[in-house]
């Protein structure tokens, strides 16, 4: 029996719609189009490069390249040839970089020219026999074992013979030098995830969407990817050389000048997008700000009400829809059909905000291991507050520590099986038989399948709170609720490990307080700026539903934002608590010591001093 890979959707789209748009590459202020076709003729060019210069069946290619057409042609082509291709985020360090192609046992490394340099600095770390390949316009390289990527193209264009490799990528998730996890994916777990995601989120044929998250991501990979090739989709691709920081601040000239039909997203490009419409609103004058608040909070009652919504408020709400949030929409996001978020915990409540422009945002869950989609909401069955209803074929299962099955509504782990699922960690037996077991992966996270089917993923095991009297509670939430309801605090981490009461370290939002201090005099600054947040963390306690114990009492103020360059944000902008934990021990354990008030708490008015210079 012939296996099937991915390559055989590739190819059947490439039949299908030949002449269309598949990628947009930006060049000189435009977008230019580069065909199903042409990318087909490049693809089997290299393919046949690849088979001339010697790449055996299995050898691990490892592509550190930015995300651009040519790092999906590279990987087309490295399929064909038999080789398995390893992709590497761009934002590790040298030393990880090291570790990963030694540990996925790399024979091939493909980088861009201006990665040269960092890689012969280390040359002698390398894996012994090493070919590097440099994505550059030159012919030839003239250094011993480095290649351009265009010595691949001058062996015909013949459609190489379909592979017989059964593994299409080994992807680096959670893990340490001392446990790695590189997941193992084969041709048949991604293809069968492309045609689940089809059935469930399908789009239309020439449908636009826009590469606003690395390659190396599985959520980019399969769904950004892959699955709009398979149904004829295009995927415009954003100049090379931006960091995330810079992507986040081209969204906006993204939407209006490229015009996608449908985005991926994680909540941290989300938030963003919500950022940009509010100052697009306040820049249109206040009589229609004014406007603009009525309309959303019509919309929150009706979505929060349905049909006990009175029909006179319907027609209101309808009305200032049409005239307000319509007008937006078609202003700043005119083709804008749904966004599909993942990578981390979104807020309901910035769900419900897009939801009044009559843009639904489907949130979704997944992990690496599952290659990556589990579930997802979609147009037929979308429920707030959940990630969906579990993909076609895939079966999920609750569990409580002793491994038994837990009925509806009660909160344990999340097992999934199916076809899409992992066969295990590469060269990690242990951490295999951990995570694998039965054809099931444990997942860590905590979560629980309500009445109607739909998923609720409340966090990771590993990052829950621990009270004084042992009970456990999931921080995502509070830390989302409280970044999304307090205007002084840009994002929080909050913390409890069996200690009397929870704390929060908290990078403040520095724009929102100094508009705040405008009219207070400049030596009140300090104390009052701390009392904002202090005002805030109370108003939250009073209102939450969320057991006090959870809610932070005690704060302290950082003076830089968690980010990927500190290490304290992974590339799904997801923190990571045992990096935070440790940078931030001791002010941790201060806390806990001490009996200061979050007013007088010295490092809190250094701290805020320093950052209202």
């Amino acid at each position: 029996m012939e296996m099937l890979t991915i390559l055989d959707l590739f190819e059947k789209a490439v039949h299908a719609h030949a002449e269309q748009p598949l990628f947009w590459q930006w060049q000189q202020g435009v977008y230019s189009p580069i065909s199903y076709q042409q990318v087909s003729e490049q693809v089997h060019q290299q393919a046949n490069g690849w088979q001339h210069f010697g790449l055996e069946a299995g050898q691990k290619v490892a592509l550190w390249l930015e995300s651009a057409p040519i790092w999906a042609i590279t990987e087309l082509s490295i399929w064909y040839a038999g080789g398995v291709v390893v992709p590497i985020n761009l934002k590790i360090s040298t030393d990880t970089l090291l570790w990963q192609i030694h540990h996925a046992e790399c024979s091939h490394l493909i980088i861009e020219r201006h990665q040269l340099p960092l890689i012969l600095a280390h040359k002698s770390a390398l894996p012994e026999g090493l070919t590097i390949w440099i994505n550059e316009e030159t012919e030839k390289n003239e250094q011993e074992n480095i290649h351009s990527l265009n010595e691949l193209v001058h062996f015909g264009r013949q459609v190489p013979m379909m592979p017989t490799q059964k593994i299409a990528n080994l992807i680096f998730t959670s893990g340490t030098m001392s446990d790695p996890r590189a997941v193992i994916l084969t041709h048949h777990n991604i293809r069968t995830n492309i045609i689940q995601i089809q059935q469930t989120i399908p789009i239309p044929t020439r449908a636009r969407t826009f590469m606003l998250l690395p390659m190396d991501h599985a959520f980019a990979h399969t769904v950004g990817l892959y699955c709009v090739i398979a149904q004829g989709g295009s995927i415009g691709f954003p100049p090379t050389g931006k960091s995330m920081m810079e992507m986040l601040r081209m969204i906006p000239e993204i939407l209006q000048s490229f015009e996608p039909d449908f985005l991926l997203m994680v909540p941290a490009l989300i938030k963003s997008l919500k950022a940009y419409i509010e100052r697009g609103v306040r820049a249109m004058g206040e009589e229609f700000e004014q406007e603009y608040r009525k309309a959303l909070t019509l919309a929150y009652r009706k979505n929060r009400m349905g049909n006990k919504f009175g029909f006179r408020h319907k027609v209101r709400a309808m009305m200032l829809k049409h005239a307000v949030l319509r007008k937006i929409k078609e202003k700043l996001f005119p083709n804008m059909k749904f966004m599909v978020s993942g990578g981390a915990h979104l807020n309901p409540n910035v769900i419900s905000y897009f939801s009044a422009f009559g843009l639904p945002v489907y949130q979704g869950y997944g992990l690496t291991e599952a290659a990556p989609v589990v579930a997802t909401n979609n147009r037929n069955h979308h429920k707030i507050g959940s990630v969906g209803r579990p993909l076609p074929n895939i079966r999920l299962m609750i569990t409580n520590e002793a491994g038994e099955e837990l009925p509806a509504d009660q909160m344990g782990e999340i097992l999934v099986n199916g076809e899409n699922v992992t066969e295990g960690y590469f060269n990690n037996p242990k951490a295999t038989a951990d995570t694998i077991q039965g054809k099931w992966l444990h997942t860590g996270d905590l979560g629980k399948i309500d009445q109607e089917g739909y998923l609720h993923v409340m966090g990771r095991f590993k990052s829950l709170l621990i009270s004084a009297d042992g009970e456990k509670y999931p921080p995502e939430i509070i830390e989302t609720e409280l970044e999304e309801k307090c205007p002084y605090i840009d994002s929080v981490c909050i913390y409890n490990n069996q200690s009397r009461f929870t704390l929060a370290l908290i990078v403040p939002n520095m724009r929102q307080i100094q508009a705040a201090l405008k009219a207070i005099p400049k030596n009140q600054h300090t104390t009052t700026a701390l009392r904002l947040i202090e005002d805030e963390l109370k108003q939250f306690r009073k209102e939450s539903p969320i057991a006090a114990k959870w809610t932070p009492v005690r704060f302290r103020i950082l003076d830089e934002a968690f980010s990927l360059q500190n290490g304290e944000l992974n590339h799904n902008f997801k923190m990571v608590r045992p990096k935070i934990h440790q940078h931030y021990e001791r002010d941790i354990e201060t806390i806990y010591r001490k009996n200061w008030q979050n007013l007088d708490d010295p490092n809190n008015l250094e701290k805020m001093t320093l950052l209202l210079k």
